[in-house]
């Protein structure tokens, strides 16, 4: 049972009017020109960083492939006479040294080679030289 003064339960109740005026948020300041122009140069900014960073990842790549090929490519070839002597140089980076009837070479890795072997020296298009033996093993000269 309801009462006359109460009103049904599924409405609600305004509220009363009060006479205090609500509390008006002041208008936000409009930004400088100074500002406008240190956001933008902070966009450009992020965008020079990704951009070179998108430019590295997709140059790197192309270059160690054209390198790769200009080194299979062969320049010139000449002899570099028969093997004298070889003397390994151990160390941190084991090295070796071939000195033949024309002269010596430095080489960035130990080799084997026998003794009256005969060598060439090979130059690629990418400036690397090596030096070869008869089955064609090559060494990088250093």
């Amino acid at each position: 049972m309801t009462s006359k003064n109460q009103p049904p339960l599924d409405t609600t109740v305004p509220e009363p009017k009060s006479d205090a005026t609500p509390v008006s948020s002041t208008p936000r300041p409009r930004r400088s020109l100074r500002e406008w122009i240190c956001s933008g140069l902070f966009v450009a900014l992020i965008l020079v960083i990704f951009s070179s960073i998108f430019v590295a990842i997709m140059v790197i790549p192309v270059t160690y492939f054209y390198e790769k090929r200009q080194g299979e490519v062969v320049k010139l070839s000449q002899p570099a006479g028969h093997v004298v002597s070889v003397t390994l140089l151990a160390g941190l980076l084991t090295r070796s040294v071939v000195e033949t009837e024309t002269g010596f070479y430095s080489l960035t890795d130990g080799v084997s080679i026998k003794k009256g072997e005969s060598l060439t020296q090979e130059a690629s298009q990418n400036g690397n030289r090596a030096l070869c033996d008869e089955s064609h093993r090559c060494t990088r000269i250093f």
